[in-house]
């Protein structure tokens, strides 16, 4: 269940009114340091002593704080269970690009309307895990699709690096694909996630052997590249049916799963200053 009413209510003010006084005093410390190093010149030295500079200006600052609270409030509301790996990076590209002002009025709008497509944007991730597009369903939308209680994924093994070490290796760019799959289904399952715990858990059983095993799952990796994994509880994989059979009938825009947080028209466009 998404944590949208405590995050909303009883602490988004309270992370505001933190990143104001952190401002406030970020632009105090840089005011002193100017004032230090103006004394210090009064005697004949240079300035300050070597690297005692903030490293950022105060606009630097202010894009880096407003990262690292987005960040939070995303973490707050427990939406990230119900994101997959290609809304994870649209939301990070967005903050990268240019993190808009942490203020109520934004991230409540933000968040609220993602968490109203949470639905969608789970099953759009669950749909796109295991690659169910086809040719004829491009034109009929409505043709079924199953999952099956077992999947064969190949490129999952990095070969090269398993002969190298002559036990199986993951290939570190389909962490993310593992990592989605354990979201999905402890998701589903109404269990904690740990992001890559089932990448992690892999790399140790590899160690020394070919199988991993817990409850969700059982996962064994082949010299050839592939993984063959078996889904152990029926009920998950029915559940997972039904979300793949309703959105294939009736899929959401890919624009429509996450979008970048929007500043309002009455906000300031470059952050508080």
């Amino acid at each position: 269940m998404l944590n949208t009413d405590l995050m909303l209510r009883k602490t988004l003010d309270d992370y505001c009114q933190a990143r104001e006084q952190a401002i406030a005093h970020y632009r105090a410390a840089l005011r002193l340091h100017v004032e230090i190093a103006a004394g210090l010149r009064t005697l004949g030295l240079t300035g300050s002593p070597y690297d005692s500079e903030p490293r950022l200006a105060e606009d630097g600052f202010v894009r880096e704080l407003d990262r690292m609270l987005w960040r939070q409030a995303l973490n707050a509301t427990g939406l990230p269970r119900y994101m997959d790996d290609e809304a994870r990076r649209l939301f990070e590209a967005g903050l990268e690009r240019s993190p808009p002002p942490f203020e109520a009025e934004t991230v409540r709008s933000t968040l609220v309307s993602s968490a109203a497509v949470a639905d969608e944007m789970f099953a759009r991730g669950l749909y796109n895990l295991f690659q169910l597009r086809s040719r004829a369903h491009l034109t009929n939308r409505r043709e079924a699709f199953k999952l099956p209680a077992k999947v064969i994924w190949g490129g999952m093994i990095d070969i090269p690096m398993t002969r190298l070490n002559g036990r199986l290796m993951l290939s570190h760019y389909q962490r993310d694909r593992l990592n989605d799959l354990d979201r999905v289904f402890r998701t589903l399952a109404g269990e904690p996630f740990e992001p890559h715990r089932l990448s992690s858990a892999l790399a140790v059983a590899f160690q020394s052997g070919d199988t991993f095993e817990d409850g969700l799952f059982k996962v064994r990796g082949f010299k050839n590249g592939t993984l063959h994994v078996w889904f152990k509880c029926p009920e998950l994989v029915a559940k997972a049916n039904r979300i793949i059979a309703d959105y294939a009938g009736a899929a959401i825009p890919d624009g429509a799963a996450w979008s970048r947080p929007r500043t309002p028209a009455n906000a300031t466009s470059g952050g508080a200053s």
